[in-house]
């Protein structure tokens, strides 16, 4: 139909025909592709084009670009599929642990062990994302631990500082707890707890958040760790890993509590395990200390989504722009 309408129905608002523009056919294929992907690469928009392209909405129905005009071009893109990685580029990504509404980093989750990096989370953020962040990695530690709303305001200020998909854990074992977050504008939601204690919980945050729901695993010695890593889980961490696909789980998230925030370098061999067991795209977490780390996971784990690093970048040990263009030009 080179018209670009279903026959018997008006073009939506915002829309005009095909043979008005077909000199940019390829350009609306581009537009297309990036919009179903979530990528959209602002370098490639043209403000014309933009008004007067016909597209069709990631969800199948028909929408005008017009309606792709927010204030912050990324907000307007579905949710899930702002998390996609289609190229399957490894992404650096970096997190920021929250602590009594202040930026912190903990030595193997031990709350005694505490050095605050910012009294400024939303700053924070936005530092992470002028040097180029695809995604940032969020933990409510006093919510991880126990009940607590020490740090809902400064997730909120993120959330309104930046553009960039957030990730969000620490806190979440209800399915009322995904909702309040996936209501705020939280582009994926980590459950951890709720994996080993309620994995009907997790069920049913998959159900009502479809590609958004992302799982710890935190594991000491094989064994999972929940509560802000200060119970046993009771379940082993393959075991877990094995079951996640069927709950519905997009992506997982493995962290070695032994190595996390000690930059003695990450478990690679145990992630690759967990990626294969799973099925699933999954990020490696704890023991990055700099740039041979991310060069290493990348030559070792090349199928891995990503790395999550957070000492490296508050201590100096890894400028975050420069590993971010490691794994660019390895591939």
């Amino acid at each position: 139909m080179p018209s670009g309408r279903v026959p018997g129905r008006s073009p939506p608002r915002g829309c005009c025909s095909l043979r008005h523009v077909g000199a940019v056919v390829s350009a609306r294929g581009a537009l297309q592709e990036d919009l179903d992907s979530g990528t959209l690469p602002v370098p490639r928009l043209r403000p014309v084009l933009l008004l007067i392209l016909p597209v069709r909405h990631p969800a199948g129905r028909s929408a005008g670009v017009a309606t792709f005009l927010p204030r912050r071009l990324g907000a307007a893109l579905p949710r899930r599929s702002r998390l996609r990685n289609p190229r399957c580029q490894m992404i650096l990504i970096p997190a920021i642990d929250l602590k009594d509404g202040r930026c912190v980093r903990l030595v193997q989750g031990d709350f005694e062990q505490s050095t605050v990096y910012g009294e400024d989370p939303a700053e924070m953020a936005r530092n992470w994302e002028r040097a180029g962040a695809r995604l940032i990695h969020l933990v409510d530690l006093d919510a991880s631990a126990g009940p607590g709303e020490a740090n809902t305001a400064a997730v909120e200020a993120i959330r309104s500082a930046v553009a960039c998909p957030l990730e969000l854990g620490g806190g979440i074992k209800s399915v009322e707890a995904a909702r309040y977050w996936a209501d705020r504008g939280i582009d994926r939601l980590i459950m951890g707890t709720a994996v080993s204690e309620s994995p009907h919980v997790v069920r049913e945050a998959c159900e009502r958040h479809p590609g958004r729901i992302a799982a710890a695993l935190d594991s000491r010695g094989g064994v999972l760790k929940t509560w802000g890593w200060r119970r046993d889980g009771g379940k082993g961490l393959m075991e877990t890993a094995a079951s996640l696909k069927a709950m519905g789980v997009s992506l997982v998230i493995h962290t070695d509590v032994e190595r996390d925030g000690t930059q003695q370098g990450p478990n690679i061999d145990l992630a690759r395990e967990v990626a294969r067991v799973s099925g699933l795209p999954t990020v490696v977490s704890g023991g990055i200390s700099g740039e041979e780390d991310v060069r290493s996971v990348k030559d070792r784990a090349p199928e891995l989504f990503g790395i999550i690093t957070g000492k490296a970048l508050y201590a100096g040990t890894l400028d975050f722009a420069r590993g971010r263009a490691i794994l660019e030009s390895m591939g």
